[in-house]
């Protein structure tokens, strides 16, 4: 079969005269074909098959439009801590088994944390909306393994994902929304926006200058 070759040169030019020219010529098949069996499994998370942080990156920067959904879980703490981490494993695989079925085949389901999921969709805002309350409710539905039953609770946080802003900002901006309703009931999901972020970040700065404006006495609460 064909190999793969890299070639180096050395000696002076071979124009000159008495002079030889040495090649050195390495065969490189097997590591070229190592380095293609890994890529695949450097964009996959290990445990759900699903595409991890690094492959839904990739998948995104080739997007032009879409947007993007991250779903954060409650719950895996006490399934871990009741059951064992078995049945949390199993809960995690079973999660990403109903991704796979209740996405298109378009979209791009992912793992890109310990109990946070996303996908990234090419349909338009409405559709991706539909699609957040959908996965909500089908990731919310009891998880039976071994006589017993966990349960998880969902939150789902939307932006768009458009040439201008790019996917990384895109992750941001999911991530805003989904911190914005994180601290409220289960089996919300928001959409965000610009007023959002300001208000995040006004809370932010308010719990970081909170405890020195008490320490030194300067605390106005009029």
């Amino acid at each position: 079969r064909w190999r793969r070759t890299e070639w180096t040169a050395g000696g002076a030019d071979p124009a000159e005269p008495g002079r030889t020219v040495v090649v050195h010529v390495r065969d490189v098949s097997d590591e070229q074909e190592l380095a293609e069996s890994l890529r695949p499994a450097a964009h996959q998370d290990r445990l759900t098959g699903l595409a991890n942080r690094r492959g839904l990156r990739s998948a995104g920067d080739a997007a032009d439009t879409g947007a993007l959904i991250v779903l954060e879980l409650g719950g895996l703490t006490a399934i871990n801590d009741v059951h064992g981490p078995d049945l949390a494993e199993m809960v995690l695989v079973e999660v990403a088994r109903r991704l796979r079925t209740r996405v298109e085949p378009t979209d791009v389901p992912a793992r890109i944390g310990d109990t946070r999921f996303a996908v990234l969709t090419r349909g338009g805002a409405i559709r991706a909306h539909v699609l957040a309350s959908r996965l909500i409710t089908v990731l919310t539905a009891p998880y039976p393994a071994g006589g017993a039953e966990a349960h998880v609770s969902v939150w789902a946080g939307l932006a768009d994902v458009t040439l201008d802003a790019g996917f990384d900002e895109a992750m941001r901006r999911a991530a805003l929304a989904l911190r914005a309703i994180r601290s409220g009931p289960p089996g919300a999901a928001e959409w965000y926006d610009e007023e959002m972020e300001d208000r995040l970040v006004r809370r932010s700065t308010l719990e970081q200058d909170l405890p020195g404006a008490v320490t030194r006495g300067q605390l106005d609460l009029s």
